[in-house]
């Protein structure tokens, strides 16, 4: 599996955009990028998802200790334009709510899905 970053400075933080697929394979690459990224905000660091294909347990397990370090520093870390699969694994993790911005309105972006519990 491969992915892809693209770093964007902002004047409220970085925004990293991801492409490709995240599994296992690319955990530490994955891991130091947002290591850095992560380091180097100054503010808000935002995960651009739009063009990820594929994301296992090992990239959210990745997003969710690189939200943590930034919290640790003050900062925030979201996430961006999911789609897919991708939005459908962040959704059912729980991991979608826990890094979508919710806007000054106080009212959240993310679509909340039902989920059923088998009969």
């Amino acid at each position: 599996m491969i992915v892809f970053h693209q770093v964007r400075h902002g004047s409220d933080g970085e925004c990293l955009a991801l492409s490709g697929e995240i599994d296992i394979s690319v955990r530490e690459d994955l891991r130091g990028v947002l290591d850095r990224v992560v380091a180097a905000s100054t503010g808000v660091t935002d995960l651009d998802l739009h063009d990820l294909t594929f994301l296992d347990c090992s990239g959210i397990g990745e997003f969710v200790r690189a939200y943590n370090e930034a919290q640790r520093r003050g900062h925030t870390l979201t996430v961006s334009r999911p789609r897919g699969v991708v939005r459908r694994v962040l959704e059912l993790t729980g991991v979608l709510v826990l890094l979508t911005p919710v806007p000054a309105n106080g009212r959240a972006r993310v679509r909340r899905s039902r989920v059923s519990s088998p009969r």
